[in-house]
């Protein structure tokens, strides 16, 4: 019976140190770019720094975070720095943000402390969700810096690009609408023999 309870108790402590991880995959999809994430985060050893901080201000990025600004209020915990460049030296804006509010700042000289953001009342381990869309440009444009963005605490940010689809070449609906009329043709070719 005690083997049962330290097995037990043991399995419990492995899955409480289980790493949280939030990944974001970005996508071209026409002339926009859009990133969805989803993932959980550990907020075990986080200190709240902002408690139900008001962020429904226009969502924005910057080099040095994804900071988004979902129409919502967000608890802000401070974290050690994650060593987070999400970009390379480019800046852009969100143009439309969805889902859970989430946010992570690295070290800005002069600025903000790097903290991570979740919705208001977040508990270790939900699942976070959401769509972040840049409108008129490309992947290419805005160099990203795919991988690992950052790790704090008992966590793991990482970004990488979608395998895109390869689309059909424009001629390709042409041949299978020629072949569909050869077999019509060659059907109807049959039909006249077999009538003689």
């Amino acid at each position: 019976m005690k083997a049962f309870i330290f097995a037990g108790a043991l399995l419990g402590a492995v899955s409480a140190a289980e790493a949280a991880t939030v990944e974001i995959e970005a996508r071209q999809v026409g002339g926009d770019v859009v990133l969805t994430g989803t993932g959980s985060v550990d907020l075990a050893g986080l200190s709240l720094a902002f408690p139900s901080a008001d962020y429904t201000a226009a969502p924005s990025q910057s080099t040095e975070n994804f900071f988004i600004g979902a129409g919502a209020f967000a608890d802000v915990y401070s974290i050690a720095d994650p060593g987070f460049v999400p970009m390379n030296d480019t800046g852009f804006v969100f143009t439309s943000v969805s889902g859970d509010i989430f946010a992570l700042q690295g070290s800005i000289a002069g600025a903000l402390n790097p903290f991570v953001m979740a919705p208001e009342g977040y508990v270790s381990g939900e699942t976070l969700s959401f769509t972040w869309t840049v409108a008129g440009t490309t992947l290419a444009a805005l160099d990203l810096n795919y991988g690992t963005l950052g790790a704090f605490g008992n966590n793991t940010v990482t970004l990488s690009r979608a395998v895109s689809d390869v689309p059909l070449p424009p001629a390709l609906g042409l041949l299978a609408l020629a072949a569909g009329a050869l077999g019509g043709l060659a059907r109807r070719g049959r039909r006249g023999r077999s009538a003689a």
